[in-house]
């Protein structure tokens, strides 16, 4: 029986300024298997990059705080260490890959300053043994001439060549578990398919377990395993790739999948999800999908649903309340 690497667990967090207080994750649950990958998927304001800051310990304080839950990495509650200990894990055990990488990376550090850093740190290297690493990475995420590229700033490389960075930066350390978040956002279809196609290969050979995030489900089906939709930070579906794809059972996943072009049909307008995701100083009393949702009735305006098995998928709906 597989190992889980990483469980979250009735994960809640929330934003509290002078004027509201923003419930942005509400009772995320769900594990991550060594050398497993999934998806986290759902629109602006799903939940899903907060979902990540909260494991690697990075929700700002204040605004930001985590209300209750767990997060379980090899076994050891994460919420419980001190900020020195998530140091330790931090890059070294967990990395992230940010969303975007000419914000993420430090414009007045060359590259190879940004990557012997961690390595120093986490693998108790000297700087040459770090260069010799760093230059190496380079080479396996597919940087032509790294070494030169190491003494070279973020602005002279192009958006791709700072994404792959970016990833060299995750994976300098081997870590056990990495977080991707939309990683190949502004990207052209080509370096997208390079980036997706790197992050598999590493996760061969090294057996590192990725967390995406994205809002694409093209690239969910390209890399994930398991797939977590999320909706104004409420999970609404949890199961395979193989069951939220041919057997998708939310409304809103439903709703996902069919807004995909498909190339075997030829459409005029493509389908669409009708409303927007509720303000979060406005969410609905009962499911908070229920005012875009085509099955909607009374009781789901006011009642909230809980979570229910649909044959091997979990499913936060009332349609399948009485199935096991």
């Amino acid at each position: 029986m597989a190992e889980n690497i990483l469980e979250v667990h009735d994960l809640e967090i929330r934003y509290v300024t002078d004027e509201e207080t923003v419930q942005a994750v509400n009772d995320i649950t769900f594990s991550l298997e060594r050398g497993e990958s999934i998806g986290l998927v759902g629109e602006t304001g799903a939940g899903k990059t907060t979902t990540a800051l909260g494991i690697m310990g990075l929700v700002p304080d204040p605004p930001g705080e985590i209300v209750k839950g767990s997060i379980l990495f090899e076994g050891e509650d994460l919420l419980k260490l001190s900020e020195k200990q998530m140091r330790r894990i931090r890059g070294g055990k967990i990395s992230m890959i940010f969303q975007d990488p000419m914000t993420a990376l430090n414009p007045t550090l060359t590259i190879g300053n940004q990557l012997m850093e961690p390595i120093m740190l986490h693998q108790n290297c000297n700087k040459k043994e770090a260069w010799t690493r760093a230059v190496d990475v380079l080479k396996r995420v597919g940087i032509a001439a790294p070494e030169k590229r190491m003494k070279e700033y973020p602005h002279q490389l192009s958006g791709g060549m700072r994404q792959r960075v970016m990833i060299g930066m995750a994976m300098v350390c081997r870590p056990k578990v990495m977080i991707a978040d939309e990683p190949t956002t502004a990207l052209d279809v080509t370096i997208e398919a390079q980036i997706l196609q790197l992050m598999k290969k590493l996760r061969e050979k090294m057996g590192t377990a990725i967390m995406l995030i994205t809002h694409d489900m093209g690239v969910v089906a390209e890399t994930a395993d398991d797939v977590l939709v999320l909706y104004a930070g409420k999970a609404v579906e949890y199961g395979s790739i193989e069951d939220i794809f041919e057997r998708p059972k939310h409304p809103y996943t439903q709703g996902l999948l069919n807004s995909i072009p498909r190339l075997d049909e030829d459409v005029e307008m493509l389908n669409t999800i009708e409303g927007t995701v509720p303000a979060p100083d406005a969410m609905p009393s009962g499911c908070r999908f229920a005012p875009r949702c085509p099955y909607g009735n009374p009781r789901c305006m006011t009642e909230k649903p809980g979570v229910y098995h649909a044959e091997n998928s979990l499913v936060s709906c009332f349609r399948y309340e009485g199935e096991k």
